[in-house]
């Protein structure tokens, strides 16, 4: 029984659904069905081939009204009951239920260095059922409830099954600037499609008599009986004259290296119905009736006065709201979308995104919100990651894998992990599989090392580096590119090829003796601060002038005894008299006992 529901609920979704969002797509660029959505892609490899179903797939169901597990509640005793009424109180008073499921028949791409082209053939499924609360309420509720005030009842309904052939074209009109557009002929196969028709139903609250209005314009094409025999095949693929164009176009431009910004405006076009086409509209759009019920003779009484009654108030009915059937062709637009995105570019296939969506769906507007991160984590195996906000749906976790092999891609992606893995509180589901082949050699980029330099300016062209430095690395951030910088790892100056020198005297560090104290280049930068050619090292007096002899202390009498060992600095001496000398006046008493060296005299009165 579980399975039966959920099977119910799935094939209800699937009638009439789309995700809103493709942020998964639009931001893995370097695949070639990004270009469905995003109008400046332009994917590296040379050649592309698309195989019938196999290149893409995608499947996308959306319903803004109610989760699963509002349809279907779980009651005390652990057992799931259908109701409608749950469902109803989470609505809104409009609400959507949307579908888009399609496939390429066939696809081709090229790539020259400043150019891409991309043929492909596609078919396409997509539906819009617009239905409001007031309905699921009387179905599940009655009349009761809303005595007295009108209760809109009305539906809006489109539904198309058309084949797309597709041709884009992009162009890199400059290295920061690329422009992209895509013509497609439509083909229609089968067309339901109804504006906002108007039912409304009010129940008066004294007489209780039901009170409505209709206004109905239902269009259709291509809902007769399908004759697939061999004859009428051809007929039904290539010949049914419903025709139609479409046109995309997008741009991107790249922004102080690092930041790219893009956007692109998707399925604007039109397909004329012109075959098996139906029309069913209100003769009397203004018209209402009321029905005050049936007098109780004519309803207790036999089975031909009962019968009598009600076809009395059915032929009532039809005469007040019939519906008159006519032939004529008419036209349908597509349901166009806009994509407005903001990159932070760590390389080319590596970064941060922010993306905006919007869609129009036949006059009912709906928005999204997209951030994104895309890695490549190996050279084969490309990630991305991205959380949308999606229409009240708050736990949108998509997730994509694009793997590489030698001639050859898959990808799988969805913008609703979660959704498919607890689908009873999810409002989304979708997600796209496919596999691509790859012919010739890899197209060589404009920029072998990814660093957004194209290579023509590019000093350094194999290995990434900033645009300031002419695309060369400076690991060391000194302004100083790798190749001419003789200390790479640490940060240095111009002028000693950027070479650290932290005391500033001129010499490397790495060949200073003393990096941190300012010295001469004839001790590897170690000081001499009296400058008499003895580093302070080795120095005994390092503020005073000396000699090599004296271990560079000063000597002014030259009596080869340094100043601070020689008791008289100014006259020479001998070292055994501490520098001072024996006996100036020769009278016999040393100079150093000499009261008046310079005078002869005894030796009892000192000298003098």
């Amino acid at each position: 029984m579980k399975a039966f529901r959920l099977t119910l609920f799935l094939i209800l979704m699937g009638l009439f659904s789309q995700a809103q969002d493709q942020f998964m797509l639009y931001n893995f660029v370097g695949l070639p069905q990004a270009t469905e959505v995003n109008l400046s892609a332009m994917p590296n490899d040379r050649l592309h081939i698309g195989l019938p179903v196999l290149s893409t797939f995608r499947g996308s169901i959306y319903n803004s009204g109610f989760t699963y597990n509002q349809l279907f509640v779980r009651g005390a005793d652990d057992s799931v009951r259908f109701n409608l009424g749950s469902a109803a109180n989470a609505m809104q008073d409009k609400n959507q239920l949307l579908l888009n499921m399609n496939t390429d028949w066939f696809s081709f791409g090229l790539r020259t260095k400043k150019s891409y082209i991309y043929a492909s053939i596609s078919e396409h499924v997509t539906g819009q059922l617009a239905y409001p609360k007031g309905l699921a309420s009387l179905v599940w509720n009655g009349n009761a409830m809303n005595m007295g005030a009108p209760q809109e009842l009305g539906l809006q309904l489109n539904a198309t099954h058309y084949r797309s052939m597709n041709l884009y074209y992009a162009r890199q009109i400059t290295p920061d600037l690329t422009i992209g557009v895509r013509v497609r002929r439509l083909y229609g196969m089968e067309n339901i499609s109804m504006g906002e028709g108007s039912v409304t139903l009010n129940t008066d609250p004294q007489t209780f008599d039901l009170r409505a209005s209709s206004n109905i314009d239902l269009q259709a094409s291509g809902l007769d009986k399908v004759d697939v025999s061999r004859s009428n095949l051809m007929n039904y693929l290539f010949r049914k004259g419903n025709n139609g164009w479409g046109l995309d176009f997008g741009a991107s431009y790249r922004l102080k290296e690092r930041w790219l910004f893009s956007a692109s405006l998707v399925d604007l076009g039109y397909i004329r119905w012109t075959d098996q086409t139906h029309r069913f509209a209100s003769r009397n759009p203004s018209a209402s009736y009321t029905f005050s019920g049936l007098p109780l003779s004519q309803v207790i009484g036999d089975s031909t006065t009962i019968n009598n009654s009600f076809n009395a108030t059915l032929d009532s009915l039809k005469q007040s709201f019939g519906l008159a059937e006519s032939r004529g062709n008419y036209r349908t637009t597509l349901s166009p979308q806009i994509f407005l995105s903001t990159r932070y570019l760590f390389s080319q296939f590596h970064y941060l995104s922010l993306t905006l969506h919007g869609r129009n769906d036949h006059g009912i507007t709906t928005g999204a919100i997209g951030l994104g991160y895309n890695v490549p984590v190996t050279s084969s195996l490309d990630v991305g990651v991205n959380y949308s906000v999606s229409n009240r749906s708050y736990n949108n976790i998509g997730v994509g894998l694009v793997s590489r092999g030698a001639n050859n891609t898959f990808y799988i992606m969805t913008d609703n992990l979660i959704g498919a893995i607890r689908y009873g509180n999810t409002k989304t589901l979708n997600f796209r599989i496919g596999f691509n082949i790859y012919g010739g050699k890899v197209f060589i980029n404009d920029d072998r090392d990814d660093d957004l330099i194209p290579d023509k300016e590019d000093r350094c062209p194999g290995i990434a580096g900033p645009a300031e430095l002419g695309g060369c690395p400076d690991r060391d951030g000194d302004k100083i590119i790798d190749i001419e910088d003789d200390c790479p790892d640490e940060p240095g100056s111009k002028g000693l090829n950027g070479c650290p020198d932290r005391d500033g005297d001129g010499i490397m560090d790495k060949y200073d003796g003393c990096p941190d104290v300012v010295g001469e280049v004839a001790f590897k930068g170690c000081p001499d601060r009296d400058h008499d050619g003895i580093p302070d090292s080795e120095d005994r007096c390092p503020i005073d002038a000396g000699t090599e002899q004296l271990k560079g202390c000063p000597d002014k009498d030259k009596d080869g005894i340094g100043d601070s060992d020689d008791a008289c600095p100014d006259q020479p001496g001998p070292s055994d008299n501490r520098g001072c000398p024996t006996d100036r006046d020769n009278d016999g008493v040393a100079d150093v006992d000499d009261h008046c060296p310079d005078q002869p005299g005894d030796v009892e009165r000192k000298g003098c």
